[in-house]
């Protein structure tokens, strides 16, 4: 960072902050927020809400922006923003979805996915219709160097409808998910702009389009809401689902392809699979045998339960368990493999329990993590795990295990 005292603020284009408030920040960036606030509310005349919001996404940028972490010139926007931005490593893998001359976001934000797209494009189109947030991000494409990005402070669907001459390559898309009053959404048709709605409009301007949504949706009613589906993604990172991809392709009639992706350890983990595909599959079940299975969570978001049992070669433990178990180990299936060291009924199981320190995981059974363990009087930790859990035969099961690498 520039010494304030000597040089001209570099936020002084975007009048975002005094010298004197730039000197707080330097000094207190890496503390907690709480502390932060309690001195800014002893120091009347400094932008207290700002300087939060700032150190708030610096702090939160180490991990998910690592990039403009690094960037001593780059500005950070309120916190809402910074939770709804996507990270570095969801951009990167939508920009790797498709390519070409053109592009637009129609709704920028703070324009990580624009960045991205940029690399992948020989022009990028940004629209935000939030002034403070167009600027903020317009001016991190100035320090980044992007001379291919055009930005545009507005409506995106009102900039398409007055577009009569542009042809896109790819509409991106990341509707709000926040209704009027501030409340969180998530259905399509509820967040703005309704991309339902306005599919017609979106395919007449470009060949393909790229909806990003919330984890929660559904994935098989947004299938029979939009036209032309060529693929879902459903993106994970360290096995947390973060979002979901649809790419409409203009003339596209087949059935969409389900891709789950997860991201762990530097690498990416694909399973592809169609529905039909899914429904025609036939699994065999088994009690457990010597090694169990649980997918990681874009696999169980997608709905791929009976393909990557056949993918994988396991048998799975009952329709609704989702877990799975084989003879031999296959270290290729991608999600968590435990060895299993005993299992039974509960009451079989109960003098194995004793003393027994372990993380307990609760799949297809009435009790809780929290109360098996109260139940059992176990102590949490190690690299053991009691998995509880139902068999195809409807009885409860307890399964002590270890977690393999």
């Amino acid at each position: 960072m520039g010494n304030i005292t000597k040089e001209k603020p570099i936020f002084s284009s975007l009048n975002i902050f005094s010298p004197n408030e730039w000197d707080f920040i330097e000094k207190h960036k890496i503390d907690d927020l709480f502390k932060v606030s309690m001195l800014l509310s002893k120091q009347k005349h400094l932008n207290a809400h700002a300087i939060v919001d700032y150190i708030n996404g610096w702090q939160k940028s180490k991990d998910k922006l690592p990039s403009w972490h690094s960037n001593e010139k780059v500005v950070f926007p309120p916190k809402l923003n910074m939770e709804q931005c996507s990270s570095e490593t969801t951009a990167l893998y939508k920009s790797l979805l498709t390519n070409g001359k053109k592009m637009i976001d129609i709704t920028g934000g703070m324009g990580v996915d624009t960045y991205y797209f940029s690399n992948r494009f020989e022009k990028c189109i940004y629209i935000e219709q939030n002034e403070s947030l167009f600027e903020i991000a317009k001016h991190n494409f100035e320090i980044f160097g992007k001379k291919n990005i055009e930005c545009h402070s507005g409506n995106g669907i009102d900039f398409l409808q007055n577009t009569n001459s542009e042809d896109f390559d790819l509409i991106y898309i990341d509707p709000a998910r926040r209704d009027g009053a501030g409340k969180k959404v998530f259905i399509l048709t509820d967040c703005e702009p309704d991309v339902v709605h306005f599919q017609d409009l979106l395919l007449s301007k470009s060949k393909s389009i790229l909806i990003k949504t919330s984890p929660l949706l559904d994935i098989d009613k947004t299938i029979s809401e939009l036209k032309h589906i060529k693929e879902v993604h459903v993106v994970a990172v360290e096995n947390e689902c973060k979002e979901l991809l649809f790419l409409l392709e203009k003339g596209f009639d087949g059935v969409p392809s389900i891709v789950a992706i997860n991201y762990s350890k530097n690498e990416w983990k694909k399973f592809t699979y169609r529905k039909f595909e899914e429904e025609k599959t036939e699994i065999e079940y088994s009690n457990p045998l010597k090694y169990l299975y649980e997918p990681n969570t874009a696999i169980l978001k997608s709905g791929a339960f009976k393909s990557v049992s056949k993918h994988f070669n396991v048998y799975k433990l009952s329709s609704n368990s989702h877990l799975y178990t084989s003879d031999t180990e296959n270290n290729n299936f991608q999600g968590r493999i435990f060895k299993i060291l005993t299992w039974g009924s509960e009451k079989e199981m109960k003098s194995h329990l004793i003393g027994l320190k372990c993380n307990v995981i609760s799949r297809n059974h009435p009790l809780t993590p929290e109360e098996i363990k109260k139940k059992y009087k176990l102590k949490d930790g190690g690299n053991t795990f009691l998995i509880a859990s139902l068999t195809n035969d409807r009885q409860y099961i307890l399964l002590v295990c270890e977690r393999l690498a």
